[in-house]
């Protein structure tokens, strides 16, 4: 008797992390299906930055097959066992959600703050950019950015080559 009032539990706890995933993805249904397709889209060099993405990945997996099981399996509903652990991690899982702490928020907000870190740095860049092509080559370069200074003395070296090239082509003729 205690498993079919735990299973109860679980299968209505899961349908309310369903209906909030579902909300998310604006669908009637499939929410939780929606959540995991979305993790699974997201490239794994990113997705092993953000903690517990795969314990959480596998759980909801599991979870979902139980509840299918439950729903439609072949035995009836007392014949799956989930444990209170279960119920409770649905719970902590659709607390996640709604503290915008879950894996995919974090990892949305890593892509929102990569983002901005390039748009800061292009920003940046053209500034010095700007700095650059105001100033007289030879002024000095104290201010210039690391990153430019290799490019100016390529231009240089290539200028010096173009001139030797010009000196002797001019000489041949």
């Amino acid at each position: 008797m205690r498993f079919q009032n735990t299973n109860i539990e679980f299968f209505d706890e899961y349908k309310r992390l369903d209906k909030l995933c579902s909300e998310m993805y604006g669908k009637s249904s499939g929410g939780v299906t929606s959540y995991i397709n979305d993790m699974e889209l997201v490239p794994a060099f990113q997705a092993h930055a953000i903690p517990e993405w795969y314990s959480t990945y596998d759980r909801l997996k599991a979870l979902r097959h139980i509840r299918n099981q439950m729903a439609h399996g072949e035995g009836s509903f007392d014949d799956y066992q989930c444990s209170y652990e279960d119920i409770e991690w649905l719970r902590a899982f659709r607390n996640r959600i709604m503290n915008v702490s879950d894996p995919l928020a974090l990892y949305r907000r890593n892509i929102k703050n990569r983002t901005q870190l390039q748009h800061k740095q292009q920003s940046k860049q053209s500034e010095w950019t700007g700095k650059v092509e105001n100033r007289n080559i030879y002024s000095g370069s104290d201010n210039m950015p690391p990153s430019l200074m290799p490019g100016t003395t390529i231009v240089i070296f290539v200028a010096i080559i173009l001139m030797i090239v010009y000196f002797f082509l001019s000489l041949m003729v």
